[in-house]
């Protein structure tokens, strides 16, 4: 019956859901971006040869853009409204990650042409979905044309980042000196031409934080002066650098958090562990700008992380995608983590996608959650407050002059219980979305339990007591079905006789 009643409340958030056009929307926030590495995503052209080795982790393996095109009514449906591109940027041989560019004007030939990604951007726009592209403008292949240029000698400066077992790619690279006015000139030129170009929706700057602010104030100031609704998304080479510097330029929308990355997964991986772990140290200033993930291309996967712990996968996507859904910031969630894909290392996180392995529980809950922030504004622009955090139990509000919704998170292995006594007014109750919770008023406060390793999201509505035409609805479902079948079984008792 909770199934049911579920399943129906579902439908009615569904039929309820606004129409909105591809161009109002301009919060990002809002927006749920599902991050693809193109090579490694899905082919769509069934590519093979000499460039194309799927035994071999360190080339291309033969995802394309058309295999992005063929899966856009996948990720609608599981209700991402934002696509991250990996670069798509021409590049060296095995150049699979996008970073050994030679060419800034021209899309990988791998990877298809300017008229695919025209099409891809035009085919996800029908469904009200966002494409965003990985703008590399730090680094460029040794073999780029610019580097053989003995007159563009100052245009490269020495790499600040250091090469490691992800980072391999940073052996084959020169690093631009965007402090340069010309190399400024250059990059500001290159980002123009793919606005111009293709009709896309935003960047993400890769390695933002290998930049200076002052190159990164004026080029995203020069980005929103020509198209004030392009998001600009900013990601971190290394995970220790401090975003609040990144979160203090006006014109970049949301960074990477790599702080909040490594407590969900201390959090999530292992019951028990304390949601205080995850709150202590809240900065609005920063969470309101954050990229919120559990993982990435180049860590290991978050199903793996928390299947070590003998935690099931879908448990903890559910915790995760509730906290990740429903507190400031942009969740960004990994191609394949839907279905889910394991991985200990990089490479494993970087397999082509086994689509035709699912867990369809997991893609419900996708679904299911992805349409309570569709639903929900007050989930991506309310203000955030802390109502419980006791040991694995925490209980948040978020609240604008319109709506309030209370999140209560159990990672806890008992059942837990919690009061909110916030006034919500006289003859209302609230109602839980996720698992159909009804909790009234009572001694002056609202007090629920919530199972162990669980999450609901409570919204406010008008008590109206027992919905006796709804239970009665409920009850004769089956009492006609087997009516039903009573009757068929009794007329073909007769016909024999």
């Amino acid at each position: 019956m909770k199934r049911l009643t579920s399943l129906l409340l579902m439908l009615f958030l569904l039929m309820g859901t606004p129409v909105i056009t591809h161009a109002e929307e301009t919060n990002v926030q809002e927006k749920i971006i599902y991050d693809i590495v193109v090579d490694r995503f899905n082919n769509g052209t069934l590519q093979v040869g000499d460039e194309v080795d799927v035994d071999n982790p360190y080339t291309y393996n033969g995802g394309d853009i058309r295999g992005v095109i063929k899966k856009l009514d996948h990720i609608n449906e599981l209700g991402f409204n934002a696509i991250q591109l990996s670069s798509i940027m021409e590049n060296a041989d095995e150049g699979f990650h996008g970073y050994w560019i030679t060419d800034m004007y021209e899309v990988e030939p791998l990877f298809g042409t300017k008229e695919d990604l025209q099409e891809l951007v035009d085919e996800a726009h029908k469904r009200d979905i966002d494409i965003y592209m990985e703008f590399v403008f730090n680094y460029i292949s040794e073999e780029h044309p610019i580097v053989m240029d003995d007159k563009k000698e100052n245009w490269f400066t020495e790499p600040k980042a250091k090469q490691t077992d992800e980072l391999f790619w940073l052996e084959e690279v020169k690093q631009l000196n965007v402090d340069e006015p010309e190399v400024a000139s250059y990059i500001t030129d290159v980002a123009d031409f793919w606005m111009d170009e293709v009709d896309i929706d935003g960047f993400v700057l890769h390695a933002a934080d290998q930049a200076s602010p002052e190159f990164l104030d004026q080029f995203t100031a020069h980005v929103k002066e020509k198209s004030p609704n392009f998001f600009i998304l900013a990601n971190l080479l290394d995970e220790e650098a401090d975003m609040k510097p990144l979160a203090e330029i006006e014109h970049i929308d949301a960074i990477q958090n790599y702080a909040m990355f490594h407590k969900m997964n201390d959090v999530f991986a292992q019951v028990n562990t304390p949601m205080a772990d995850l709150m202590d140290g809240w900065d609005a200033e920063v969470e309101d700008k954050s990229i919120l993930f559990v993982d990435t291309k180049d860590t290991p996967r978050f199903s793996y992380t928390t299947a070590e712990q003998s935690r099931s996968a879908l448990t903890t996507w559910k915790l995760a995608l509730t906290f990740m859904y429903t507190t400031p910031g942009t969740p960004t969630i990994l191609q394949g983590s839907e279905l889910p894909m394991y991985g200990p290392t990089f490479v494993e996180s970087q397999y082509l996608v086994p689509f035709n392995s699912t867990d369809p529980d997991l893609e419900e809950f996708h679904h299911r959650i992805s349409a309570l922030k569709s639903e929900f504004p007050v989930l991506s622009d309310g203000d955030f407050e802390q109502i419980v955090v006791e040991e694995g139990l925490s209980v948040y509000k978020r609240s604008n002059d319109e709506d309030t919704m209370y999140i209560a998170i159990n990672n806890d292995d008992t059942l837990r219980e919690a009061t909110i006594t916030d006034d919500i007014g006289e003859g209302n109750q609230l109602h839980g979305l996720l698992d159909d919770m009804i909790v009234r008023e009572q001694d002056g406060g609202y007090s629920f339990e919530i199972s162990r390793e669980t999450a609901e999201v409570f919204i406010i509505e008008e008590d109206t007591g027992i919905n006796w035409l709804f239970i009665s609805m409920i009850i004769a479902i089956p009492v006609i079905f087997a009516l039903f079948i009573w009757y068929v079984s009794k007329r073909g008792k007769t016909r024999s006789a």
